[in-house]
């Protein structure tokens, strides 16, 4: 068999691609028969978080990045072409030749790598039953379907990466074709139609750049630099891409101000290109996160091919190892002094921002820019309906070779806080603490819970300010922190967290009170109402943050002894782990408790 190692990665888009949004768009509660179909699409391809919660992301994770409304209208990880297909619930014949197609590519797999008669023919029988009973319903993604032939090939062959000498092969002909003579003489050539009109000395080094990071995109979506075909450098250079992107990325990335970009990979061949693009905007003092695939996709660039000898770009590069940075600790990294960062989208399969890793949600949350490569990118970040939290900008190649680059405005509804903006935060409320104490008064912090159950946060906030308002008329000169009261829309769990941590490591707190029972049953009582079931016996060991906070205190308290921490002991603290990402509750509780 005979098969193209490279099928369709550059495929251009097709007119047919073009969807009308009111043609998928969906909203629950109107029509039973096709939210019971929607049920189903999501089940049958592991999208669910809760029939798949190991898997699939929570719809607060997902909003880290996507823009939408889950009690509206579900969001789907395909192109609105792909969806309407599917949900016409008949067989597209352009569906079926990509179902096809994956057959196609894992068959070769099998008939490339395993040698054994009879192993080879166990593992094409045992993938073609899976293939058989996927496509039965014609309701699987194909990128899903590749993905679960694949976690099949693995697990039975062994075989960790059986591409990963034609990738490393790749690597090596690009750079050695970025060290030729031939690219540096025309890379760098330049005449005065390039500078266009001669001005001063800044213009002139910005329109530079321009050039050096236009030419560079050009290449990096030329594939015979890697695969050894014929490059026209004149040509690639001097023709202009289609689309708004690039005008959008010499506006954004050679205005003198620093960003914070999440740069998705694609395939292993135009990473060295890549990395000469991120070399440029780490020298104009960007910084850089580099997603890559969590382990074998064909030709996709993955974190085992990393490799210092691509690039000595990559020596001093950060890798975020881990799927579940906190906010925290992300942080952490990112405010250190190092511009590059290379980290895995927690994946196997085209870009799918159900099933990414936590840390590649949290990067996106906290990026400023997302630079996608490739066609399949374009596919599921351009060719939708969907709108993203940051500006999204495409990069791939079009009919006849032709550089596009797409840029997707960030939705004008989303907020981005930064860690700035929450220090900020924090260090106004430290001068009120500082001026209270000035004025002889005590201060008094109040760890509570807030969205700790879920469905009852606006309960808790009014537990919470009926108890701080009794003790504020009992308790003379003091200044007591209600957090419930500083929160600001936009604000998630983590964002919270990091703010009252720099607040309650300030120094200037007396009294630490952590909410008792009989705090909460005093609250009820000045409400004039009974105590409801699910609140109960609930005191801030209950609550996910308090927790966290109660940790806090015990630190805090050994820098400064004469802190004083009220309500339940250290040792009832103990049921609570940590957050579902970007909820209040904890990750135990998603879909468990009733609202």
């Amino acid at each position: 068999m005979t098969v193209d190692k490279f099928p369709s990665y550059f495929e251009p888009a097709r007119r047919t691609d073009r969807v009308d949004p009111t043609e998928v768009k969906h909203v629950y509660g109107q029509d039973p028969e096709l939210d019971a179909w929607l049920t189903h699409f999501f089940h049958e391809n592991h999208l669910d978080p809760v029939a798949y919660p190991d898997h699939a992301a929570t719809g607060e994770q997902v909003r880290f990045m996507v823009c939408h409304d889950p009690e509206g209208e579900p969001f789907y990880p395909c192109s609105d072409w792909m969806f309407r297909a599917i949900l016409r619930r008949r067989a597209s014949r352009r569906v079926l030749a990509y179902y096809h197609q994956i057959w196609e590519r894992v068959a070769w797999l099998v008939d490339t790598y395993i040698t054994d008669i009879d192993r080879r023919r166990f593992l094409s029988a045992v993938l073609r039953r899976k293939f058989e009973h996927d496509t039965a319903s014609r309701v699987m993604i194909p990128s899903r379907l590749k993905k679960r032939l694949l976690v099949i090939w693995g697990n039975v062959s062994q075989i960790i990466d059986p591409m990963v000498d034609d990738k490393a092969e790749w690597g090596d002909r690009a750079r050695t074709f970025m060290s030729s003579s031939y690219f540096r003489e025309t890379f760098d050539r330049l005449d005065e139609s390039g500078l266009g009109r001669i001005g001063r000395l800044d213009r002139i080094e910005r329109r530079i750049n321009a050039l050096r990071l236009g030419r560079l995109l050009a290449l990096s979506c030329t594939p015979e630099v890697w695969t050894g075909g014929q490059v026209d450098l004149a040509r690639v250079f001097v023709e202009k891409p289609r689309g708004e992107g690039l005008t959008f990325l010499e506006d954004e990335l050679l205005s003198g101000h620093a960003r914070r970009i999440l740069w998705l990979c694609n395939e292993a061949g135009e990473f060295v290109a890549d990395l000469a693009v991120v070399g440029l905007l780490t020298r104009l003092g960007h910084q850089v996160m580099m997603a890559v695939k969590d382990g074998f996709y064909f030709g996709k660039m993955t974190v085992d091919d990393l490799d210092e000898d691509l690039s000595p770009l990559l020596a001093k590069a950060v890798l975020l190892d881990s799927p579940f940075y906190s906010k925290n600790d992300l942080l952490a990294q990112l405010d250190s002094d190092r511009q590059l960062f290379v980290l895995s989208d927690g994946t196997r399969e085209r870009m799918n921002l159900i099933m990414t890793s936590t840390t590649l949600a949290r990067a996106f949350k906290e990026a400023d820019l997302v630079i996608a490569k490739g066609f399949e990118n374009r596919r599921r970040l351009i060719q939708t309906h969907f709108s993203f939290t940051r500006d999204v900008v495409c990069v791939s190649r079009g009919a006849g070779g032709r550089l596009i680059v797409d840029h997707k405005p960030r939705h004008p509804g989303a907020i981005k806080i930064t860690a700035a903006q929450l220090e900020a935060m924090a260090d106004k409320i430290i001068g009120l603490m500082a001026q209270a104490k000035g004025q002889g008064r005590k201060i008094i912090f109040y760890s509570a819970i807030v969205g700790s159950i879920p469905g009852q946060t606006k309960t808790a906030v009014s537990v919470i300010e009926t108890f701080v308002g009794y003790l504020s008329r009992t308790l003379e000169k003091t200044f007591i922190i209600n957090p419930a009261a500083y929160f600001e829309p936009g604000l998630d769990a983590d964002d919270l967290m990091y703010m009252w941590e720099r607040v309650q490591r300030s120094g200037y707190l007396d009294i630490w009170r952590f909410q008792s029972a009989a705090d909460v049953e005093k609250s009820f009582e000045l409400m004039g109402r009974r105590v409801p079931p699910e609140w109960v016996g609930k005191d801030a060991s209950f609550s996910t943050g308090c927790t966290k906070e109660r940790h806090i205190a015990q630190e805090v308290q050994r820098l400064h002894p004469e802190l004083q921490i009220l309500g339940p002991p250290l040792d009832r603290f103990l049921r609570r782990g940590e957050y579902g990402v970007g909820q209040f509750h904890d990750a135990r509780l998603c879909g468990v408790t009733t609202p």
